[in-house]
């Protein structure tokens, strides 16, 4: 499902959400840089091509709704686009994973990342940054791209951490104390 307008999912009420399933994908392609709607989002998958369940195509764009993983799910922010998110990101009836990836930049803040997540992958050339804490329970995997660190003690102080060669974690020139760096 590709939309563009803020309010393409309607307009929230407390018991609105959106689900992506394995195999689909919410793509944003707005007309220009948008903030969209609150809108509840439930992601399970990788989305199509493993392309992002959540995957935003075009423009600098800021989701405010919160999003809640029901299985292992990616998000993606393309070459040349930013996607902002604001509304947190947790699980639900079980941890699992949450993948960063695309060639462009993915920024979680306000609210951050919660501890119904268990791994934090960060893949693809582009960006992930963490401008609010998280607390994950897993592991935090930069197989590619960077992962920078916004504020002091983004990670879970317990996290193992593995780099890959080519991959960058940049700490932005904050304290971070982690259980292991590889």
């Amino acid at each position: 499902l590709s939309i563009g307008a803020r309010k393409s999912l309607g307009t929230n009420t407390a018991n609105a959400w959106t689900a992506v399933l394995p195999g689909g994908a919410l793509e944003l392609r707005p007309t220009g840089a948008t903030t969209y709607f609150p809108e509840f989002l439930r992601l399970s998958g990788m989305g199509v091509t493993n392309e992002g369940a959540f995957r935003n195509m075009q423009y600098n764009n800021t989701w405010p709704g919160a999003i809640s993983l029901h299985g292992a799910a990616r998000i993606n922010a393309d070459a040349g686009t930013m996607l902002t998110l604001t509304g947190g990101i947790n699980g639900t009836n079980a941890q699992h994973d949450l993948l960063l990836g695309g060639a462009g930049t993915l920024v979680v803040t306000n609210n951050g990342i919660g501890t119904n997540v268990m791994d934090l992958v960060k893949d693809g050339a582009g960006t992930a940054v963490l401008a609010r804490v998280s607390a994950h329970v897993g592991s935090t995997f930069v197989s590619n791209g960077m992962l920078r660190l916004g504020l002091a003690s983004a990670m879970p102080t317990m996290t193992y951490v593995r780099v890959s060669s080519g991959a960058t974690l940049n700490m932005s020139n904050t304290a971070q104390i982690v259980g292991s760096l590889d």
